[in-house]
């Protein structure tokens, strides 16, 4: 009976898998037809989608979920790789238009979902009971999200213009037009200096990979390389050091019942986080102020 119902589970799993991996195959050739029709050549189009979106995604996907970072980002956008690595003369200006058009969803991809998804499946370890209800709570706060996020930006924009919203807001507004334009007046090649670049750092990171499964007493994560040059380390890295002092502290001098205790205190700073961010939004939407916010980074 328990082979039974282990069979039944592998089974299960496969066929969720199964549907992820189709439904992944869908999104793919969406995104890849959609920048063709924008006007880039198909071979230029699976340069950007390997090198500049779907690397970067599995790369920080894992650095989220085996690092335990809260966030991790890219040093370069779609966009910019691509110019790099095949030169904007390559594109003219229609592919131009069409590569900066993709900042909308390959940009700055400091939110992007499949590092919470599968942080969250991990904590469902366990709760077996309560599995298929709570991925279809997670469904429907994503899907409510994007719908509600789309919405507030379309409405935010024709009323007040996209060009004079704050900061990152209006910089992601303007880029995809200052991009297109400034590359297609000055015009480049490829960046040799920066496939050279590439290839270093892919042997560093593969030389520490190495490294990391066949010597014991390697210190060195391939992770922190990888990281290590990105703009959100300069905010988090305190914070990350903070972190382990905090659990190496709590192993030594409480073990691993106090470390179980110190977890739900520090989930509460993150459930913290996110009540104080919705009491602060409600708070606007009622008396018309702006500008109160939790800054993360």
């Amino acid at each position: 009976m328990q082979q039974l119902h282990s069979a039944n589970k592998k089974k299960k799993s496969r066929a969720l898998i199964d549907t992820f991996d189709s439904r992944l195959r869908l999104h793919t050739i969406v995104r890849l037809r959609w920048i063709a029709v924008l006007g880039q050549l198909a071979a230029i189009c699976l340069v950007f989608f390997v090198l500049g979106f779907e690397l970067p995604i599995g790369a920080r996907l894992t650095v989220i979920v085996e690092a335990g970072l809260a966030a991790a980002v890219q040093g370069m956008s779609g966009c910019g790789v691509l110019v790099s690595s095949v030169g904007s003369t390559a594109l003219g200006v229609k592919g131009l238009m069409a590569s900066g058009m993709t900042l909308a969803w390959a940009g700055d991809l400091l939110v992007f979902m499949m590092a919470p998804c599968a942080n969250g499946i991990r904590m469902l370890h366990g709760l077996a009971r309560y599995r298929r209800r709570i991925l279809v709570m997670m469904a429907l706060a994503m899907c409510i999200g994007l719908v509600g996020g789309v919405a507030t930006i379309i409405v935010l924009s024709y009323e007040y213009g996209a060009n004079n919203y704050h900061g990152s807001w209006a910089w992601f507004a303007r880029e995809p037009f200052r991009f297109a334009a400034n590359l297609a007046r000055n015009p480049t090649g490829p960046n040799w200096d920066g496939w050279l670049w590439n290839g270093v750092g892919a042997v560093v990171v593969g030389g520490l990979i190495r490294a990391r499964h066949n010597l014991l007493w390697w210190p060195l994560h391939p992770i922190g390389f990888v990281v290590g040059g990105t703009w959100i380390l300069n905010s988090i890295w305190f914070s990350i050091f903070l972190a382990w002092l905090v659990k190496v502290v709590v192993l030594h001098y409480m073990g691993a019942n106090g470390y179980r205790v110190t977890r739900l205190f520090f989930l509460g700073m993150i459930m913290g986080q996110f009540v104080a961010g919705a009491v602060w939004m409600v708070v606007d939407g009622f008396t018309g102020m702006t500008g109160n916010r939790i800054r993360m980074y």
